[in-house]
This record gives C-alpha cells, sequence and structure tokens, in this order.
C-alpha cells in the first residue's frame, strides 16, 4: 500500500471517499457478498464428482482463500482454500485444487464472453477513442480465450482417457524410486478424479451458466462504485474493466514501455 500511495495526495483522496455517495456503496458491499455466495455455490457443483460438500464450508474457505489472497503474495489463498476444505469435509486436496483450476478456466472464458458482448452491442466508440490500446486489449482477450479453450480441451482429453494417464504415471515413477514414485501415482490420480465434472459436459456446461450470474454480480458492484464516485460509466463499461483483469498483466507491460518512451522522450527535448 504504502508503493501503490507514495506519490498520491492522501488529503484530496479523502476528500473524494468523503465525497462518495453512501447508497451506492452500501449496495456494492451487499453485492459482493451475494458474489461470494454464488462462487461458493459454484465451487460446490463443482466438487460434486469427488464428493458433497456443505454450503456453509464451500463458503466460509471461498472467503478465507481470497482473504488469503489479497494479503499475501503468488495468489496463496488459491492453494490454501482447497485445503481447507479437503480437511474440514474429509476429501483429497489435490482433488479440491483440481476444481480451482477448473474455476479459473470457467472465469476467464465468462469474462471474455461478456467482453465480446459489450463490443458487439454496447460499444459507444470507445474502439476510436484509443484504436491501438484497444486493438491490443482485443488480440490479448483472444489470446486468453484460445488459452483456455485449448486447457479445457486438454482437461477434457485427459480426463476421458484413465489408460493414457496411465501410462503417463508408469512412464513418470519408472523413474523414481518407491516411495517417491507411490506418492505421485496417488497425486496424480486424486487429481484426475477432481476433474471428474470435465467428463461430464452437461455439468460443464452448468457450472459456464453459473459464471454468468457470479461475473454480472461482480460488474455491478464495479458499476456502482463507480455512481457512488460519480464516475459516468455505462453498466456494460464494467465488462471491459473486467476483460483488462485478464489480459492485465500483458497491458501492464506495454504500458511500462510506453511510460519509459515517454520519459526518454521528455529528457531528449530537455
Amino acid at each position: 500500500m504504502a508503493l501503490f500511495l507514495r506519490n498520491t495526495d492522501l488529503r484530496q483522496v479523502g476528500a473524494g471517499m468523503a465525497g462518495a455517495a453512501r447508497l451506492p456503496l452500501v449496495l456494492a458491499l451487499l453485492l459482493t457478498g451475494c458474489t461470494y455466495m454464488l462462487r461458493a455455490l459454484r465451487w460446490q457443483y463443482l466438487l460434486l464428482p469427488i464428493g458433497r460438500v456443505r454450503f456453509a464450508t464451500a463458503l466460509t474457505t471461498t472467503l478465507i482463500g481470497f482473504a488469503a489472497t489479497a494479503l499475501l503474495p503468488a495468489r496463496a489463498g488459491e492453494l490454501l482454500r482447497p485445503y481447507l476444505l479437503a480437511r474440514k469435509e474429509g476429501l483429497s486436496a489435490t482433488a479440491a485444487f483440481a476444481t480451482v483450476i477448473v474455476e479459473r478456466l470457467l472465469d476467464t472464458l465468462t469474462v471474455l464472453v461478456l467482453f465480446a458482448t459489450y463490443l458487439l452491442a454496447f460499444d459507444p466508440g470507445t474502439a476510436r477513442a484509443d484504436e491501438a490500446t484497444f486493438v491490443r486489449i482485443k488480440m490479448g482477450g483472444a489470446l486468453a480465450a484460445g488459452v483456455c479453450l485449448a486447457a479445457l480441451v486438454l482437461l477434457f482429453f485427459v480426463a476421458g482417457r484413465p489408460a493414457l494417464l496411465v501410462r503417463f504415471e508408469s512412464a513418470l515413477t519408472r523413474r523414481l524410486p518407491h516411495g517417491p514414485a507411490a506418492r505421485v501415482s496417488r497425486l496424480l490420480q486424486t487429481f484426475s478424479e477432481g476433474l471428474g465434472i470435465v467428463r461430464q459436459p452437461r455439468r460443464l456446461a452448468m457450472a459456464l451458466m453459473l459464471s454468468l450470474p457470479l461475473w454480472l454480480s461482480i460488474a455491478g458492484g464495479i458499476w456502482l462504485v463507480t455512481r457512488a464516485f460519480q464516475i459516468q460509466m455505462p453498466f456494460a463499461g464494467s465488462f471491459v474493466l473486467m476483460a483488462l483483469l485478464v489480459v492485465g498483466v500483458s497491458q501492464h507491460l506495454e504500458f511500462l514501455r510506453l511510460e519509459r518512451e515517454l520519459k526518454s522522450l521528455r529528457g531528449s527535448q530537455g
């Protein structure tokens, strides 16, 4: 936070926060609670192939995991969340972690579907405002969509062919001592169990459908916060912000490159 705020006028920040409308912020907070409940419901559904999980457990471990991700580096909450749920429900942590991977792929696809919807139905001329940046965002979104679809196809292929996984397991464990080989074998088997929903296209489609209200609620929270701070943005504009989260790393590197070029230009001009 100190690094983020190092060049910020905290008095202006305080004045801006004091002038925010309270009702939209309260509604955004309530919608955030609904978002986590939807996440827990979808995760509960993804976990069905490995065992039934109580909604309360899915919700509390989801909250703990996202809190840890906000506070700790390297998205540590993504490991903590399935570990805690598995310990409370008597499931395999490896299998639970496999469902988190499927979750992330579904999230990315849903965000990109909403972004495509914005481009096709709601774009009020954003592309013309900064065409070069918008082209990069679209290219990054297309790349992310391709990677997600390829990953889902790969998971479907692996999960639907246990014999292939057995051959891979045998080839891997032959090169290891007996103890580590047995542990690797168990990990691969339980990870495959966690991908159970990938073997069931109807269930996978249902999980993708559950992702839509989840990300619409996130978009609603973003839009309500902009309304609270008198930022004029249509509701569909939040789809663009969510797409930037998906391709944010590549865009951040591009912005850093542009910033360096701008500084160099200023230096040459004295």
